[in-house]
């Protein structure tokens, strides 16, 4: 599984998520002034960035992410067992 990398601002509440580490060509503001997301030359996300987060607002945002990413890592390995 890719690795999933945060980085976050104090100063000025953003944090910036890297889903591949690849440039990005382009940026899509989702929400005006909150969420950007950048896409590389295959149009796919590369990261994101929220902007506005207090640091109890990021470890809910970290804790949801390795949810997320536990969960599609168990329907992975689930898929790979039904498949052998």
């Amino acid at each position: 599984m890719a690795t999933v990398t945060v980085t976050y601002d104090q100063e000025v509440g953003a944090a910036y998520v890297t889903v591949r580490e690849l440039p990005a060509v382009r940026t899509i503001e989702l929400v005006p002034d909150r969420l950007m997301l950048d896409v590389g030359e295959d149009e796919r996300p590369v990261g994101f960035e929220i902007i506005g987060l207090d640091v109890q607002s990021l470890r809910t945002l970290l804790h949801t992410v390795e949810e997320a990413l536990s969960e599609i890592e168990s329907e992975t390995e689930s898929d790979l067992l039904t498949l052998a």
